[in-house]
Order: structure tokens, then sequence, then C-alpha cells
């Protein structure tokens, strides 16, 4: 690699030493990762010795330098990061039966699992289209539950001609895409180098950072205990700082409806 940092005049031979090589473009999945050997740099050339030779050697392809991580510990942690990370979404389902006044959520959203997550709830007629009528501006009432990890909406009834909108929080690690795709696709994180999240990348390297901060505290602050705490807090302040930022919960209108006034049943004071 013939440009700066990696080929230099300063005298730096181990800068580099024993850091993880990653081809995300190799062709065989055994050449994706190697190590810098020992003495395997050479600031003068910018030439680095992998520990173990390649099948199909790189050449002209794009390569990644990990220090302190590896590449699949990166990779883990950006899908950690992602689960923390929340969107607003819209999902829709039919209901089999006008007499129903409790409704699965468990095709419509599987991924939903938090009954605090649903927001509002409303409806469009069967001439209705999305995008000449809000749906919530059509609020149907009543309160989410969950029972065995599917989260039920109780309360209200609905034709079944009409369209049942949710709108609810949903994790941005069960909605990301393939290149060109529609979020959602994907719904367990990042696989592919070319696929995409809903979110802002700078918001996911903080989330990174907080927990690779966390998780390898002995690493990087080996013994200072205390430095460690406040680097770890520091960067989950940041963190959550960019998530409110990136992230407003919507108005919850999907609640239950409340009765006024005095109860039709009488209570004798005796």
């Amino acid at each position: 690699m013939t440009t700066w940092p990696f080929k230099s005049t300063v005298v730096q031979n181990e800068r580099f030493e024993h850091y993880t090589i990653h081809r995300p473009a190799a062709a065989a999945a055994t050449d994706r990762v190697r190590t810098v050997t020992t003495g395997g740099y050479d600031p003068s050339t910018g030439h680095f010795t992998p520990d173990q030779i390649w099948t199909n050697e790189p050449d002209g392809e794009a390569i990644e330098l990990f220090g302190k991580l590896d590449p699949d510990t990166v990779h883990r942690l950006v899908g950690d990061a992602l689960k923390l990370c929340p969107v607003t979404v819209e999902v829709t389902f039919t209901v089999a039966s006008a007499t129903a006044t409790r409704h699965s959520l468990a095709s419509a959203a599987p991924w939903l699992s938090v009954p605090d997550h649903v927001f509002q709830v409303g409806y469009l007629a069967p001439a209705d289209t999305r995008s000449d009528v809000d749906p919530f501006r059509r609020p149907r009432r009543g309160k989410a539950t969950e029972r065995g990890g599917v989260v039920y909406l109780e309360g209200f009834s609905a034709n079944t001609t009409e369209t049942v909108y949710v709108l609810c929080r949903r994790s941005a690690y069960t909605y990301c895409r393939a290149s060109g795709g529609a979020y959602g696709d994907l719904t367990t994180g990042l696989s592919a180098e070319t696929d995409e999240a809903p979110v802002e990348e700078d918001l996911v390297a903080a989330g990174v950072k907080m927990l690779a901060w966390d998780e390898f505290r002995e690493e990087l602050w080996p013994g200072d205990n205390q430095v460690a705490e406040v680097k770890v807090a520091q960067a989950s302040n940041r963190f959550w700082a960019l998530v409110r930022d990136n992230w407003q919960p919507p108005a919850r209108t999907f609640v239950p409806l409340r009765a006024w006034g005095a109860s039709a049943r009488a209570v004798s004071p005796f």
C-alpha cells in the first residue's frame, strides 16, 4: 500500500504489527481475514506480510486494517448497536371478523414484542389510498398487550374490508435492506458489505464505540477501572444523545377510552 500512512519515512515498523487485514471483496471466504506477521510491516515500502499465503492474492481491491478488534467482532457490535437504534414504521393488517375486538400482530409485526412500542392505530376504507388519506386521523382506541412474545391490540373492532394501520417503534436491526431493496427485507441486521440500515452511520458508530469500550475495558485500560468507567460513560452519553436527536417518539393516541361521570352502580356507604 503505497500511500500515507502506510508508506512513510518514519521508522515505525511495529505500528501495524499484528493488525488484522480484512478483504471484504475476497473471492474466497478463506482469504477474507489475515494477520500482519511479527516484523511483517515495512513503512519504507508500505509492504505488509500476512501470516498465511492467499488462495487468491489481492490485486487492486479495497482492504481494511483492524487494530484492537477483528472484523467479525466489529460486525457483531454493529448488529448490537442497530438493536438499540429505534425507527418509526407503519404496519397494516385486515381483520378476519368484524366482531373481533382482539387482534394479533404476529403476522403483521413478528419482530414486535413490547406493547408500549405501539403508538397509534387507524384505518383506511376500501376506496382510500395512503397517499391521499392519513389513517391515523381516524384513530382507534384500545390497549396493546403481550402474550407469549406476541403483541395484541385490544378494545376495538373493524370491518373486514378496512385496512388497519399501526404506527409503532421498531429496532433498526430488524429493518435493514439489501442495496436497492426495501427496508424491512432484512430482519436480522447487515450481512453483505452493500447492505443498508435506516439510520445514520454516525449513530451506529457511536453505538459500536459505546459497546466496544464497555466490553473491552480491560484490554483498553488495563488495571484502571476509574478511567474505564469515565470513558464508557462518556461514550454512552454521546450515543444516547444522538438517539434522542435522531428519533422522537410519535404522539401516543392508542389508549383505552376513559369513562367519565358517576358510576352506574350505587354503593351504600353503610
